[in-house]
């Protein structure tokens, strides 16, 4: 399986990452349920983070050309925990994506934090 890369807003993206919404499940009588998983998708050229209540379209250098799921609780928390290291008063910091092999990366200067993708699609 061939790696996937797009470079994206460090601020943007964490932003998105984090817009899951506080409903933690569907209000009583509703048909269904909430998805748990925030997908990550291409998106023209942006790529687009699809969590459980709300999309956002981030622009993108580098083509990204996966879809892949994760759990979104891991998300937020490996966005927390880049977003330590990035500096908060630098608006043009990026990141750098990617997707292979069963995982998803975020990669800033030399830390790059993996987790485990529910699902990669070419």
């Amino acid at each position: 399986m061939n790696a996937a890369e797009a470079t994206v807003p460090a601020k943007a993206f964490f932003a998105a990452a984090k817009r899951s919404g506080k409903m933690r499940r569907a209000p009583s009588g509703a048909k269904g349920s909430i998805a748990k998983d925030t997908r990550i998708l291409p998106s023209g050229h942006c790529v687009c983070v699809d969590t459980p209540l709300i999309a956002t379209d981030i622009p993108a250098t580098g083509r990204w050309t996966k879809i892949v799921a994760l759990d979104t609780v891991r998300l937020i928390a490996a966005c927390d925990q880049l977003a330590l290291i990035v500096p908060a008063k630098d608006g043009s910091a990026v990141i750098t994506i990617g997707a292979g092999d069963g995982q998803f990366w975020m990669k800033y200067n030399t830390t790059k934090l993996s987790i485990p993708a529910v699902y990669v699609l070419d």
